[in-house]
């Protein structure tokens, strides 16, 4: 006598949320238990169903079968089965597990599940697994023995195929669409038909050695209905699973014995139930998503005539649901916002789906940005029928990323010129250079014509005033970088070279290190790809890195005292800058902390700037890091997104 199915609670897991779609916007259920109180609307819902299904008063007779119940059964029709005693179709040997245990299970616990055959009208054995619950009907006093059946003639038939010829069992086999593995008590696969190998993109044979949980589930140890299975005493089990790649599977695992009686294995029959999960979630997903949620919702048909909004997306615009039921979704928009709507719109029809931001007309002619994102509904035979929507009023967010970044800018400019006042010595014997320079030749000039008069030769003066129009320049390209880099400005973005930043930050430094006794090196090849953003953010980057490694390798230090400047492209299309150094390094505690706001390994430092680095690099989608370097030296690396 078969038993009842073990539960597979242990195993059973929900797929993620399905996206509303392939469902109708005017389709509505209001609860679950309506149906089960309604047996008219089961009928709705079975009578096209290829599952044999039916149900019964509590007597036994036939209420209701469905088409596929009465092809199964032999039955010419539904009326023909009505008052039928249901007994009629079970054989004598049947008949005692259906009164003495199968019955009196379902009245008393609501549900029974076990493998049971039935006997046609033409008298002929149907081997089936029966699913027999307790439904209510119209009124609540009203209650009906229903049955879920499934025909497994084919799995018998398929499994008594096996045990007579391999030759059988790969043509029987590998024709089913179900997924059929052989697997021993070690949870090895030893044999799998074509369906189990295309489950999973592979062929049947590359399967057998393999564990069936790391084929289908990927994971290192058994599923828990196959470790079940093991302990049953060699009991069928039947098990839902969700497979690694998301799919739910219909699990029928039945013992293969051996001569001794024992079962030194399993065959499992695998069967895709995924749509019809998905098909149970979504009306519930839907249901639960259209009251609950605190976003706008909007259903439109094709050309955009308002099906349904609810009533956070109504009041975003100022309205209430039913003002705009029927309208077109242009009341949401001015004429101007339109185009990029219907843009929006053509998107997701063509590929299903679409997300970004446009701006939405409020009903006093006030505008705000959301960020949409649409869906294509399909009706049950996958055409189109509609679009729904979801939409968040980011005004908010918009107004705070744009005070960050002033924040921001505001802050890089005041670490700028505070830079540029501690490096105040070294720019000004920069500029003192060239002026030094053209106050030479001009005296060397005043000389000559002190001396030689009017007869002084022109060509005598050529060299000098070309070096002095030459050190006037570089005053010049001084003078024009340290206001080009302390200038308050919006930050501006563009395609530059990552090199020639490094160069003009090196600029600023290069007396310094000089006076510090630090070799300055440049290792930067040709043929970088440019980098996009603030060429002069970047360098206050740089810059400060240089400045960090300075003031390390200061006036006590020992030794080589050199930093070197590098750039070099990474995966992915990404350039990344390294400034290294020989001074004394960082501490672990020091460098896990050296990027946290106002924390500083020197007694005077203010701990911002490496904060403010990291967060120009940050914004430019890149990373600053730092690195020890043996037991002297540190280096500091970020990277920059390539332009192309």
């Amino acid at each position: 006598m078969s038993k009842p199915q073990g539960d597979a609670s242990g195993e059973r897991s929900h797929a993620d949320p399905p996206r509303r779609t392939r469902v109708p916007p005017n389709f509505r259920l209001g609860r679950q238990a309506d149906a089960q109180k309604d047996p008219a609307i089961f009928k709705q819902l079975v009578t096209a169903s290829e599952f044999a299904f039916g149900y019964t008063d509590l007597k036994g007779n036939v209420v209701y079968l469905n088409p596929a119940a009465c092809r199964l059964l032999d039955v010419p029709g539904p009326e023909d089965a009505v008052g039928k005693d249901i007994r009629s179709f079970y054989a004598a040997g049947e008949l005692q597990e259906l009164d003495g245990q199968v019955l009196p299970t379902v009245l008393n616990e609501g549900k029974w599940i076990g493998e049971l055959p039935l006997r046609s009208v033409q008298g002929r054995t149907i081997p089936a697994i029966q699913n027999i619950f307790l439904i209510h009907g119209q009124k609540e006093t009203e209650r009906y023995i229903a049955n879920v059946i499934i025909d497994i003639t084919d799995r018998q038939q398929a499994e008594e195929a096996l045990r007579r010829s391999e030759t059988e069992k790969s043509l029987i086999l590998n024709s089913t669409s179900e997924v059929i593995i052989y697997r021993d008590s070690e949870y090895t696969v030893c044999w799998a038909n074509a369906a189990a190998g295309a489950s999973v993109g592979k062929r049947p044979e590359e399967l057998v050695g393999r564990k069936c949980y790391e084929i289908w589930r990927e994971r290192q140890r058994p599923c828990d209905p196959c470790a079940l299975a093991n302990m049953a005493e060699g009991h069928s089990i039947e098990a839902e699973l969700v497979s690694a790649d998301g799919r739910t599977w219909l699990i029928h695992g039945t013992p293969v014995r051996g001569a001794n009686d024992e079962a030194p294995g399993l065959i499992k029959v695998m069967t895709d139930i995924t749509e019809r999960k998905k098909a149970e979630q979504r009306l519930h997903l839907l249901s639960s998503a259209v009251e609950q949620s605190s976003e706008g919702i909007v259903v439109a048909d094709l050309k955009g005539h308002l099906l349904f909004v609810n009533r956070a997306f109504a009041a975003m615009h100022g309205y209430e649901p039913e003002e705009v039921l029927g309208r077109h979704l242009s009341v949401f928009h001015t004429p101007e916002q339109m185009q990029v709507v219907d843009e929006a719109n053509r998107t997701a029809q063509e590929t299903g789906k679409f997300r970004g931001e446009f701006w939405h007309a409020r009903r006093d002619g006030s505008v705000f940005p959301g960020l949409m994102q649409k869906s294509l509904l399909r009706d049950e035979a996958g055409t189109p029928i509609g679009m729904i929507g979801t939409l968040q009023d980011v005004t908010q967010q918009r107004r705070d990323e744009e005070l960050s970044r002033e924040r921001k800018a505001e802050l890089a400019h005041a670490s700028r010129l505070s830079m540029m006042g501690e490096m105040a010595s070294g720019i000004v014997h920069e500029v003192n250079q060239p002026l030094s320079a053209i106050a030479n030749g001009a005296h060397a000039c005043l000389r000559v014509l002190t001396a030689e008069g009017e007869g002084a030769d022109p060509q005598q003066f050529a060299g000098k005033m070309r070096v002095m129009a030459e050190q006037a320049e570089r005053a010049g390209q001084i003078v024009r970088r340290l206001r080009r880099f302390v200038a308050e400005r919006e930050p501006k973005w563009s395609d530059f070279d990552v090199c020639a930043a490094i160069r003009e930050a090196v600029a600023f430094i290069v007396a310094q290190a000089r006076e510090g006794g630090v070799e300055v090196r440049l290792e930067l090849p040709d043929g970088l790809p440019l980098v996009r953003g603030d060429m002069i953010q970047i360098e206050q980057v740089i810059l400060n890195l240089a400045r960090n490694s300075l003031e390390a390798m200061g006036d006590g230090q020992d030794g080589v005292r050199r930093m070197t400047f590098l750039a070099s492209v990474r995966e992915g299309k990404t350039v990344e800058v390294a400034v290294e150094d020989t001074g004394p390094g960082l501490t672990p505690d020091a460098a896990q902390r050296a990027f946290e706001p106002f924390f500083s390994t020197k007694k005077e430092g203010m701990g911002i700037g490496l904060s403010i680095s990291r967060s120009i690099v940050e914004a430019h989608h890149g990373r600053l890091w730092c690195t020890a370097e043996g037991e002297r030296g540190a280096t500091f690396r970020f990277t920059l997104k390539s332009a192309t």
